[in-house]
């Protein structure tokens, strides 16, 4: 009989840049997984992630792949070397775990997940927030029909700081810093993060965007370009459901992030950032009673969400990467149990397809500009 760790699920990650950091640190202490070596590039980088992680880095990919062996190759790289990665991964054999964006295009995501299916192996876009604890509830409740069965208007909010953050410095002081050059520049790379939670309630491939880019900062650099650093956009699916994306440098706090679902019966606000959940019943009341009962229930909501989250402090669950661990492990479940991908082909594409639409809105305003 093998032991446990024989059994264990063999997983390798190209690029060990900042992000690549999170996710050694999840596959190191998952008790389902074993770390089998990095690559990057740059050797310096995975040297430096070898030494501190315990395992080998190795000079070039092939030798990787040979000597390494890896079941579930990990890829943190610049996304326009994402769907060149899946694809060399998944015609060797292994299972994919891609970064956000999942690549640079619609039809560059449909080549890989077609690839995949070919293949028989399992891809996983990172779209941990759709698995922390207050939206994994949220998704049992609007499931159990609490605010009258599918959202038909879904608000989501991303905000990230543009000062005093290491990200940020190097790209005002790098003109030709990777993020700079991407089509969609900065609001390219995070946007998945509020795209995500409306395209899961969405329907069909292909959603209508209408978008409003402009920039609130400037690079101040000599020779950089200007970035829209504000978004405003919205998605509709052409059957029931219309969302509503806000990402910006200028909400506060700082990487704050929400998803409000609004129903036929109701409301439910997550702030994912306090990871709270509360919920708002369309009944009316009496007179006045209506400036009192709804804020009564509010501040219960309130007490309860803190005790709740102390609560789960104190059992070591509200962890800040709750739902990057909880993604990973449902990851290596359907590796072992030949399971569907947690994060489903028509998630990914439908995503791509808005994607796709904001980032040509914003190259035609920069264009205009």
């Amino acid at each position: 009989m093998g032991s446990a760790m024989d059994d264990a699920v063999r997983v390798g990650i190209i690029g060990c840049g900042k992000i690549a950091d999170v996710h050694l640190e999840v596959i190191t202490t998952s008790p389902v997984a074993r770390l089998v070596g990095v690559y990057d590039r740059d050797r310096r980088m995975a040297n430096q992630a070898a030494q501190r992680f315990g395992v080998p880095a190795f000079d070039s990919l092939e030798r990787w792949y040979a000597e390494a062996r890896p079941e579930v190759v990990y890829i943190t790289t610049l996304p326009t070397s994402h769907s060149e990665l899946a694809t060399q991964a998944l015609v060797r054999g292994c299972h994919v775990y891609v970064e956000k964006p999942f690549a640079m295009s619609f039809q560059e995501a449909k080549r890989v997940l077609d690839l995949a299916r070919e293949m028989k192996k399992i891809v996983v876009c990172g779209y941990n927030a759709l698995y922390c604890r207050v939206m994994e509830r949220a998704r049992q409740q609007i499931q159990s029909g609490q605010i009258g069965g599918r959202p038909f208007l879904i608000e989501s909010y991303y905000a990230y700081p543009t000062e005093g953050t290491e990200y940020v410095r190097a790209m005002t002081g790098q003109p030709d810093h990777w993020v700079l050059s991407l089509p969609g520049g900065h609001i390219q790379n995070v946007i998945s993060h509020a795209l995500a939670p409306i395209a899961e309630w969405m329907e069909g491939e292909s959603p209508r965007v209408e978008v409003v880019a402009y920039s609130s900062w400037r690079y101040h650099n000599e020779g950089s370009r200007t970035a829209p650093t504000e978004l405003r956009a919205i998605c509709y699916d052409g059957y029931n459901v219309t969302g509503m994306v806000v990402v910006s440098s200028r909400l506060a706090p700082p990487h704050f992030m929400a998803v409000n679902y609004r129903g036929a019966n109701g409301d439910l606000w997550l702030d994912l950032s306090a990871q709270s959940l509360f919920v708002r019943e369309a009944k009316p009341h009496k007179s006045y009673l209506n400036y009192v009962l709804p804020n009564w229930r509010r501040g219960n909501q309130l007490r309860r969400e803190a005790w709740l989250n102390l609560w789960e402090l104190i059992r070591g669950r509200n962890h800040v990467r709750s739902g990057l661990i909880c993604l990973t492990e449902r990851f290596y479940h359907a590796v072992r149990a030949n399971r569907p991908s947690p994060t489903p082909d028509e998630l990914i594409l439908r995503e791509m397809a808005m994607l796709d639409q904001i980032v040509e809105a914003i190259q035609s305003l920069s264009r205009g500009s």
